[in-house]
């Protein structure tokens, strides 16, 4: 339990500076000795690792596309105009 509450004063910044580094060690020592919250914590973190990466990378890509739908209609002198 002291490795677990270890790495939540890391996790944190309390009592000690925040760092993520850290904390996630402590929080692996102590999922390596069983303690569920500390394999709960490292399990729903993994969860956001990936989630934030899918919203980066969808987010990039609607940019992309609406960048390339801005140049093919500048391409084709397209204007707000009737002609």
């Amino acid at each position: 339990m002291a490795q677990f509450n270890t790495g939540v004063c890391y996790y944190r910044g309390e009592g000690i500076a925040q760092n993520d580094t850290e904390s996630l060690s402590w929080f692996r020592k102590a999922a390596a000795q069983g303690n569920v919250e500390a394999q709960n914590f490292l399990k729903n973190r993994k969860k956001t690792v990936v989630n934030r990466g899918l919203l980066c990378f969808i987010s990039a890509l609607a940019g992309a596309v609406i960048v390339l739908a801005i140049c093919k209609c500048k391409s084709h002198k397209c204007s707000s105009k009737a002609d």
